[in-house]
């Protein structure tokens, strides 16, 4: 039985090593290089519902999600909660803190137990010098982000709210969707309360809008989960 768990539990790591070494953060680097960054930085576990770093704190660290799943979420001047995105595994966060020295600008919160690989920020700057590749990968993750968070605005500021949730049902298929016989499941406790927040609109308005996509039998709400028929037909897609 103990060599079962350890087969277990190396094979899990293996896994999650392997999602590091595929993240864009590494694309076209060679394996010295993935070596040399991986290397230097550090391995941390975090159980649901506890936070990695909140907004304001002393920004020290950058992020890549080994395994797991985080939300990272800001607090705005008028008090307002809001969800930016989750971050799913292989992806990097909190790289900000590389080219800003301050404070996080957002917090972010384990929903899942997650595997984190965490870099100090003087140490990476020094290492992402010896290597241009993977600072042009940072940059294009960047880049990338910045496009999302764009095109976003514009959906908030042109669409109308059927539109927008499309879009935010389309963003939790993209990023915590899972498949399965019977359809893509969004599920992990999340829900109507999250659409709304990235539609930004009211969760009454979601639950009217979500059960109009049912009845066209693009969706079936169930307890505790949506599960998404029929991807093809959101307009956001």
């Amino acid at each position: 039985m103990e060599l079962r768990r350890r087969s277990q539990s190396e094979s899990a790591q293996a896994s999650s090593q392997a999602i590091s070494a595929s993240s864009a953060l590494f694309h076209g680097l060679q394996d010295g290089e993935i070596h040399a960054l991986l290397d230097v930085a550090t391995r941390a576990d975090y159980p649901s519902q506890s936070w990695v770093y909140r907004q304001g704190d002393p920004a020290r660290h950058f992020f890549l999600l080994e395994s797991g799943l985080i939300q990272l979420r800001l607090l705005t001047a008028q008090g307002q909660d809001i969800l930016i995105r989750f971050v799913k595994s292989g992806e990097v966060f909190g790289y900000l803190t590389l080219s800003l020295a301050g404070s996080n600008t957002e917090s972010a919160q384990v929903i899942q137990p997650s595997r984190l690989v965490v870099w100090e920020r003087d140490i990476a700057l020094q290492l992402l010098q010896t290597i241009p590749k993977a600072a042009i990968n940072l940059f294009n993750i960047a880049a990338r982000d910045s496009v999302y968070f764009y095109d976003r605005s514009r959906r908030l500021l042109t669409q109308d709210v059927g539109r927008r949730v499309e879009f935010a049902l389309s963003e939790l298929v993209r990023t915590i969707g899972i498949s399965t016989p019977d359809g893509i499941v969004i599920a992990h406790g999340i829900g109507q309360r999250e659409l709304a927040e990235l539609a930004g609109t009211t969760i009454f308005t979601v639950s009217r809008e979500l059960t109009k996509l049912q009845r066209q039998g693009i969706l079936e709400k169930q307890r505790g989960r949506i599960v998404v028929l029929q991807l093809e037909k959101l307009s956001a897609w």
